[in-house]
């Protein structure tokens, strides 16, 4: 999944956010995954991150979680104010 945050919706430049589900067998019976980001570095390269193991494997799931961390990590767009 790929996020613009917050980009040309506010008029700046495109920060691109990548994220994946990556899955790593099972245990138990059950999928093993991991909720993680690619992200750029200031010198073009890129950076790992990791958010979580266990997402469930469905786009439901992933979703909800993609938006709490798009949510808590200040990359919304900020809501025009009403005057």
């Amino acid at each position: 999944m790929v996020f613009d945050a917050p980009g040309l919706c506010v008029g700046t430049l495109r920060q691109l956010r990548y994220f994946v589900l990556e899955h790593y067998g099972q245990k138990d019976g059950a999928p093993r995954t991991q909720l993680s980001e690619w992200t750029s570095k200031k010198d073009g390269s890129l950076k790992h991150v990791d958010h979580g193991a266990d997402t469930p494997p469905d786009k439901a799931s992933f979703m909800a979680k993609v938006q709490r961390i798009i949510e808590t990590s200040g990359s919304q767009p900020k809501a025009a104010s009403a005057t």
